[in-house]
Parts: structure tokens; sequence; C-alpha cells
């Protein structure tokens, strides 16, 4: 009769301590879905500042890197890049200063 009590007060406890972690799992899965709730509405709003704001490109650059000089003249027909030796500023790489090509895929502002 002792180990009948025995295994019935092992399993009572057993079981009181599954109930109790069953609680705290069900207290972490509403602060993980009150997380993704928060993350999902953060995310949406950066998408939305994205689209209203745009991708900002500029750039500053300097035809020397120091001191001064003269560039040119060119004096053949062919168009020539005038290539931006001290990039200064370059806020989305749209400016390649080794060609001197500018490639702006955003709309100016008026």
């Amino acid at each position: 009769m002792k180990t009948m009590k025995t295994w019935e007060k092992q399993k009572n406890d057993e079981i009181s301590m599954l109930t109790e972690k069953m609680k705290e799992q069900e207290l972490m899965l509403v602060q993980v879905k009150a997380q993704k709730t928060n993350l999902t509405a953060l995310i949406n709003k950066l998408k939305q500042q994205s689209i209203t704001e745009g991708k900002k490109v500029a750039f500053s650059a300097a035809l020397l890197a120091q001191g001064f000089g003269t560039i040119g003249p060119y004096y053949d027909n062919r168009l020539t890049n005038l290539v931006f030796r001290h990039v200064i500023t370059n806020i989305g790489d749209a400016y390649n200063p080794q060609t001197g090509n500018n490639r702006c895929d955003v709309v100016a502002a008026v």
C-alpha cells in the first residue's frame, strides 16, 4: 500500500511540474506573439518610409586630391568623362571615381 501512495505522490508531483512548465510556455508564447506583432508593425513602417522617402543619392568631389592644376584641354570631338579624383561624399554609390560615370536611378527633386 505504501508503494502505491509513493507512486501516486510521484505522479502528482510530475503532473504539477508539467502543469507549471505548460503555464510558463503559455506565457512565453504570448510574449513571442506580442514581439512578432511589434516586429511586423516595425517592418511595415520601414517599408512605408522607404516608399515615401525613396533612395537617396548625392556626391561631393574635387577634380584633384589636393593643390591646384589644370585639366584638359581636349581637342578631339569625342566625349570625355571628367573624373573627379577626390571623392568626399558618395551617398548611394552612384558615382564611380575610376570611370567618372555617375549613374543615378533616382528622379531629381523639384
